[in-house]
């Protein structure tokens, strides 16, 4: 019997949303037990997102073993994150290049090149934020 389309995606691991990736990224920069409104200033410093979305997003993240949460009084959550940024880059970049590329060497000598192309960039500062 084949399997179902839901059951396919659930097997396959789930790449971060740009919200999720903003809030992971506020979590690291920020160190560890950091409040939700912290995580919030800081991830809306960067870009557009309301308070429900990054609460969402620190949750499954949480939920994915990427932070731990812990009560502080009666309403306060604070965050820390589980995972280095080198961490975070390597194991998702892994993840997004074997999704972009698969197994075509023709495509994978592109994408060096074009991380060539952005290390020179920031190097040189050209480059808006990269991390």
């Amino acid at each position: 019997m084949p399997m179902s389309l839901s059951s396919v995606l659930s097997d396959r691991p789930q790449l971060l949303l740009p919200v999720e990736w903003q809030a992971l990224k506020a979590c690291v920069r920020l160190g560890p037990g950091k409040s939700t409104a912290r995580i919030v200033r800081e991830v809306q410093n960067k870009a557009i997102f309301d308070y429900r979305h990054v609460l969402v997003a620190l949750q499954r993240l949480a939920a994915r073993g990427y932070l731990t949460v812990a009560k502080q009084g009666a309403r306060r959550q604070v965050w820390t994150p589980e995972v280095s940024a080198e961490t975070l880059i390597r194991e998702n970049m892994r993840q997004i290049t074997r999704e972009l590329v698969g197994d075509d060497h023709h495509l994978l000598a592109m994408m060096r090149g074009v991380l060539d192309e952005l290390e020179a960039e920031i190097a040189d500062g050209s480059a808006g934020d990269s991390y």
